[in-house]
């Protein structure tokens, strides 16, 4: 077997596409990491709200609620759940009421009524140290941000600047941010908005002014979302309107009143092995008990070696997961510390509704699916196949296809599940249905350059959803009785070049000699390609027909044409956004967000010369300063060698066109081919998109603000950089970044400022 074609190497990338020499200097290797214990795969039913596994939040009254609003008290706490057969309870961080032993993994789901506020009293009752280790490097941790620090964020919400949950939001049990206007005295009192509040607390409203659609509500807190979010703090939102209710009752839309609507939350951890742990990652940094199976998560640069050092180094002696770099921007570099910040978190594990490798059991008929990629950073592209032999699936090559890499792209050979139906996005109903698996489309990639994409770049897939993306889908098991199937998904990690020692599935080649896993045993993980299995009982079918039941869709769907029609781009102000990358001052991979103007330089090398730098920190002076009512075009130009999912608060978008460029002549814009429009699956209106590498990607947005029944002070955060406020207009404090955890936190994150009313 040629090692070459089985080692990590993202420059042969870089060397076929648009811009190599720009995003050459800003590269790295991400390697295997800790490996779970191989939990059989299948034994345990889907945690949903119909079997008890995902809690519904209770509403209560407590006493200060706004006129008309829905309230819940909602604690933030520390609990232990056990999420598979074979594990030890784990230790987690998450949302409950009640006691801590009540809590369940992703419990707290909300359903709401558009129309309806709903007000929320989270009450901080983390411990002080995390369960997750810490970076506290002065450059990169904000130590005034306590390792309990927490700041709820509901994902996709159209919800006042002071109940958004940004990053300078946190409080902890006694202390908070500079931007947290919830609970001003964090003790019993008085406060100026919301009344006598519980101590330790934050207060949140939420107007619920908008279509029907699943939300999702994080931990959003500085410096430390990416582990909080990771440590369980996440759970979902779903609005109800009168058009879903109508559907839902004449039994268009499968519901849960017929038990037919289930949640899919996916995400993929490590667990530790306590016997393990001390040989395989000797420097782990927190205490290890016998008795739990906690998350593992990477926690240093293990440096290593070059790529064309990998490509020649003996079996054993490239291990490392990350190699520090330089020069950097912004300084003299010194070595990362451990524990670090990391440039992504890859897992070897599959949970779905917080299940390891579930089993789901479906009557023959339609069911809908609210699909939510929850992971720190894997995409999926998900397809359904029918289950092989030995449940599992088989693998053969493409034709002669390759990724990026050189490696050969393989594809399931099983035969071809139910069709998918994708009827809605992470912001409401699409204009009309689209079809998905039917065939599946397993992932491929632009190998020749072409009209409309950069090499390297994925041009095949099927429901490709990216951290923080949501799917509707509607799945029809009429006449399947029997079946069974299996929820597949074969995204490169990191997207779209990947490194096959991320990648884990039944049959794979032992990579040991190179740090990677040896590979799983049959029915059993580690495996990130086969997440669910869904066996068809026998039962009663659907009264109408698929036939009859896709004319009911499309003629409900394209009802709402108005309101999905994009805002009107005559006279619309135009801004360039850069999305790109460079070392930090400890050598580490940092992403950041700019304009078309640098404020920093990559220094000269022996090999390179000086170079502007477009990227900026989140503490840089605010410029995306906009007025409230304005529409807006935000071009945003990809100069790195990752697809991120930028996730806009505030306001709903719609993807006008993507169009390949030169990232080598950045801020010169030469484009490499004609613009294309969005997929049919992302028309409508969105709010976290994906942006591939050298590409530009152009969005249409509009900045309304929520109607409130109470005035809002202004964000008086004093690393905006503004002047103050025009008379009788506030600051409303927003923010805009990349979706892939790790990237929003260090450091692709900017503030976005809209001029408003109170």
């Amino acid at each position: 077997m040629d090692r070459q074609k089985f080692i990590f190497n993202r420059r042969q990338f870089l060397k076929t596409s648009a811009g190599a020499a720009a995003l050459l200097a800003a590269r790295r290797r991400a390697y295997a990491f800790y490996q779970s214990p191989g939990l059989q795969k299948f034994i345990q039913p889907l945690r949903h709200y119909l079997n008890g596994g995902l809690t519904l939040a209770a509403a209560d009254n407590p006493g200060y609620t706004k006129p008309g609003a829905t309230h819940y008290t909602i604690n933030v706490g520390k609990y232990t759940d056990q999420l598979h057969p074979n594990l030890k309870p784990t230790h987690l961080f998450g949302y409950f009421q009640g006691a801590p032993s009540t809590g369940k993994h992703l419990g707290m789901t909300i359903l709401a009524a558009k129309g309806t506020p709903v007000q929320i009293t989270f009450k901080n009752q983390l411990p002080a140290a995390h369960i997750i280790p810490v970076d506290t490097d002065p450059f990169f941790y904000n130590a005034a941000v306590a390792q309990n620090a927490i700041a709820t964020h509901l994902h996709g919400g159209l919800v006042p600047w002071i109940s958004d949950g940004g990053p300078y939001d946190w409080f902890t049990p006694t202390a908070a941010g500079p931007s947290f206007k919830n609970n001003t005295t964090l003790t019993p009192g008085s406060d100026p908005i919301w009344g006598s509040l519980p101590p330790g607390s934050g207060e949140y409203y939420y107007p619920n002014n908008q279509s029907a659609r699943l939300l999702w509500y994080h931990d959003h807190a500085h410096d430390i979302t990416r582990i909080n979010a990771y440590a369980g703090i996440a759970s979902a939102y779903v609005i109800r309107d009168p058009f879903e209710n109508d559907l839902n009752a004449r039994g268009v839309l499968p519901s849960l009143a017929n038990a037919a609507e289930i949640p899919l939350v996916l995400q993929d951890k490590v667990f530790i092995n306590p016997a393990t742990i001390g040989a395989k990652d000797p420097s782990w940094p927190l205490p290890v008990d016998d008795d739990f199976s906690d998350l593992w998560y990477p926690h240093k640069y293990e440096g290593g070696a070059s790529p064309e050092m990998l490509l020649s180094a003996l079996p054993g002696t490239a291990t490392g997961r990350w190699d520090d770099h330089g020069p950097s921007p912004f300084g003299t570099i010194t070595p990362p510390p451990d524990p670090t910040v990391i440039p992504e978190m890859f897992g070897d594990t599959i949970l779905v509704n917080g299940t390891v490798y579930p089993a789901l059991s479906v009557q023959p008929r339609r069911y809908r699916f609210r699909v939510l990629n929850a992971c720190n950073a894997r995409f999926m592209n998900l397809q359904l196949y029918e289950m092989g032999p030995g449940g599992e699936v088989t693998l053969a090559p493409v034709g002669l296809e390759i990724d990026p890499n050189g490696n050969p792209v393989l594809a399931p050979t099983n035969a071809a599940g139910p069709a998918i139906y994708q009827i809605g996005t992470e912001a409401g109903f699409l204009p009309a249905p689209v079809v998905l698996n039917s065939p599946p489309r397993p992932i491929g990639y632009q190998s020749a350059a072409a009209p409309y994409s950069t090499v390297g770049n994925v041009n095949r897939y099927n429901l490709l959803l990216a951290p923080g993306e949501r799917a509707d889908v509607v799945i029809d098991f009429v006449g399947k009785a029997g079946k069974t199937y299996v929820l597949y998904s074969d995204t490169p990690a990191p997207f779209p070049g990947g490194d096959i020692r991320n990648d884990y599935y039944f049959g794979m080649a032992n990579m040991t000699s190179i740090g990677g896993s040896a590979g799983p045993a049959a029915g059993f993980g580690p495996n990130t390609r086969t997440l669910l299995q869904i066996s068809v009982v026998s039962g009663p079918g659907d009264a109408v027909s698929t036939a009859n039941w896709l004319t009911q869709i499309k003629t409900a769907l394209a009802s709402r044409a108005a309101e999905l029609a994009p805002p009107s781009q005559v006279g619309a102000f135009k801004r360039q956004i850069s999305l790109n990358e460079t070392f930090d001052l400890n050598g580490r991979l940092i992403q950041m967000m700019g304009t078309n103007v640098s404020l920093y330089t990559i220094p000269a090398t022996s090999k390179t010369p000086a170079a502007p730098f477009f990227g900026r920190f989140l503490e840089d002076p605010t410029t995306e300063v906009v007025q409230a009512g304005a529409t807006e075009v935000w071009e945003i130009y990809n100069n790195t060698a990752d697809t991120h999912p930028i996730h806009f608060h505030l306001v709903n978008v719609q993807i006008v066109s993507r169009q390949p460029f030169d990232p080598d002549q950045f801020p010169n814009i030469v484009f490499t081919g004609p613009a294309r429009l969005p997929d049919a699956n992302e028309k409508g209106w969105k709010e976290t998109v994906r942006m591939n590498p050298g590409e530009v990607t152009r969005v249409v947005m509009r900045f309304d603000l929520p109607a409130l029944p109470f005035a809002q002070p202004t964000s008086d955060r004093a690393t905006l950089g503004l002047p103050a406020p025009p008379t009788g207009k506030i600051y409303h404090e927003y923010v805009y970044h990349c979706h892939i955890l790790e990237h929003e936190e260090h450091d692709m994150m900017r503030s976005l400022i809209v001029v408003g009313n109170p």
